[in-house]
């Protein structure tokens, strides 16, 4: 089964809505400015590697974009339902350190490796078929 025929432009606003959902979803998690402002990041370094790939691989942007797109809500529904544990152990870690109690739960780990399985079959199929 071949992926839809989605126009560039479409892409383009696929992109921006992502983006968008990622900075409010992570901004608003994060309870430290430090890490708020790490988080506004992760776009960027997505961009840079589009613009390498683009450059370096001869990639045209109908591929690149809807890499770029699902990539980045990779991590907002990898972590949705669990924001009340991500901010606890964040809190945790700036106070005290890195301690063994303040790894991930099961739950979490499960959902967002399930998360990047499901996003990653979904890119494979956008930019690919």
């Amino acid at each position: 089964m071949h992926a839809p025929s989605i126009p560039l432009y479409a892409w383009w606003i696929i992109s921006i809505v992502a983006t968008l959902a990622f900075l409010i979803f992570f901004v608003t998690l994060m309870p430290i400015r430090k890490y708020k402002i790490q988080v506004c990041f992760a776009p960027v370094l997505g961009m840079t590697f589009g613009v390498a790939s683009a450059l370096l691989k001869d990639m045209k942007l109908e591929e690149l974009l809807p890499m770029y797109a699902t990539a980045l809500l990779v991590f907002p529904v990898g972590v949705l339902g669990h924001r009340r544990e991500i901010r606890q152990k964040i809190l945790n870690r700036s106070i005290h350190g890195e301690r063994p109690e303040d790894k991930p739960s099961r739950a979490l780990t499960a959902q967002i490796t399930l998360s990047l399985v499901i996003f990653g079959a979904l890119m494979a199929w956008l930019t690919f078929t």
